[in-house]
């Protein structure tokens, strides 16, 4: 199934100035077509089962076997999601057919080029954070929230010690960790992402980021056609990128 947005952008200001003569009629309007977009809905689905004898017999720190599978079945779904949205495969969307599942569109390729770094280093080097920001705010974007795989964290936790910042604390403790980043065009929190992509991090700006669900996630039972007691999870849900400037990409090297 299909989700579908539009996508407007306000006009940039007049070279020309914005002046009018005292008493003149309104000026003529100049209107902008939105941009329609869209992405595919993707269908989560898993399965727990417990024979008979497992769901009657009294089990150490639970009551049911059946209930226990299936809420560790709940968790791995929204992992299963998550990864989807921003993990290392980099979904591309896909319409799919009789035989093979639709696939929704992941967070990096729903980002605008206007707003993308392509960086020749292997880590996330502070300059194309910066440089990443930058096209941001020019392009009208204001992220503040810095997503990144946590083989990054050691590297932004090192901007502080290679430029000479220090940290001001008034206990014993040794800080070695950036959770929020000032740079020149805002404050950005860092959070990282344990399925997110080790080649790429997103500067976003969670307001023009929406998780669309067709059907939120929900559990039914299965036909018993044996000894054993089964239910099926299922969430079908797409991620829609509202503006597609209003977040930022950096891309690493392998």
């Amino acid at each position: 199934k299909i989700h579908e947005w539009q996508e407007d952008a306000l006009s940039s200001p007049s070279n020309l100035g914005n002046k009018h003569v005292e008493g003149a009629d309104a000026p003529p309007a100049v209107m902008t077509a939105t941009s329609l977009l869209f992405n595919y809905t993707q269908i989560f689905a898993n399965t727990a089962n417990v024979t008979g004898s497992q769901e009657s017999v009294d089990h150490y720190g639970r009551k049911s076997e059946m209930k226990y599978q299936l809420t560790k079945k709940l968790k791995e779904l929204g992992n299963d999601i998550e990864y989807a949205f921003v993990g290392d495969r980099l979904q591309v969307k896909d319409l799919g057919s009789n035989t093979v599942a639709r696939q929704m569109e992941c967070a990096q390729n729903q980002i605008s080029v206007d707003t993308t770094v392509d960086s020749g280093a292997t880590a996330l080097v502070e300059d194309d954070l910066v440089a990443v920001l930058e096209k941001c705010y020019v392009e009208g974007g204001y992220p503040d929230m810095l997503f990144i795989a946590p083989i990054h964290a050691k590297a932004i936790a090192g901007y502080a010690s290679t430029t000479g910042r220090e940290r001001l604390i008034d206990d014993k403790r040794l800080i070695n960790a950036i959770d929020i980043y000032e740079s020149p065009y805002g404050n950005v929190d860092v959070v990282m992402d344990r399925f997110f992509d080790p080649l790429s991090a997103i500067a976003c700006d969670p307001e023009y980021w929406s998780l669309a669900s067709l059907r939120p996630t929900f559990t039914k039972k299965l036909p018993e056609n044996g000894d054993y007691i089964a239910a099926e999870n299922i969430n079908e849900c797409t991620l829609a990128c509202l503006s597609a400037k209003a977040s930022g990409l950096i891309q690493m090297q392998p």
